[in-house]
């Protein structure tokens, strides 16, 4: 009876071991997404308010090299992982673009990676004023000692699918307006 018992003991756990066993084949896994700034530069403004130029747009805007975000999901389901990678770039840049003086949390956490930028506004500022008097349609002899410029603050995530929005690859969205004064 006693070895019954014991036959039946081992059975039992043999057989919750075969139960746990597969789930250790089928661990998680990581996948990411890459994301960089750029800016659209609308208008240059005099300090009257007088409309300039209308200018283009910088890509990259000092984050070429981009920065990425690598969150984790279920081996069967890689793109849900690209897709988490995705939201976590988007709710730092998103955060960011409401309080560009400030890094916000969600660009140091949620698998965000090598996130570049201390100063969002500082950033933007520097490459309007920049472009305007390098590479914008006015003369630089012609700008008045202070003028501001319009811009668009936009995001691009790439990478593999479900790191975009409508288009598994890519996703480019426009974060928010800010004037920045110059020089």
């Amino acid at each position: 009876m006693k070895t019954l018992m014991t036959i039946a003991r081992l059975g039992a756990i043999c057989a919750s071991f075969m139960m746990v066993a597969p789930a250790a084949h089928s661990d998680g896994i990581e996948r990411s997404c890459r994301a960089y700034y750029s800016f659209h530069l609308s208008s240059v403004n005099n300090e009257q308010g007088q409309w300039l130029v209308a200018i283009g747009d910088i890509a990259g805007a000092g984050t070429e090299n981009g920065f990425t975000a690598r969150r984790g999901c279920g081996q069967l389901v890689p793109n849900r992982c690209r897709q988490r990678a995705s939201e976590a770039l988007m709710a730092c840049m998103k955060a960011h673009a409401k309080n560009p003086a400030q890094v916000p949390d969600e660009c140091r956490s949620n698998g965000v990676q090598n996130y570049p930028v201390d100063n969002l506004g500082e950033l933007v500022r520097t490459k309007a004023c920049e472009y305007v008097r390098t590479k914008g349609k006015v003369n630089p002899t012609f700008l008045p000692p202070k003028y501001s410029v319009k811009t668009t603050i936009k995001v691009q995530i790439s990478g593999d699918d479900g790191c975009g929005v409508g288009n598994p690859h890519v996703a480019t969205v426009d974060l928010a307006p800010l004037e920045v004064q110059c020089p």
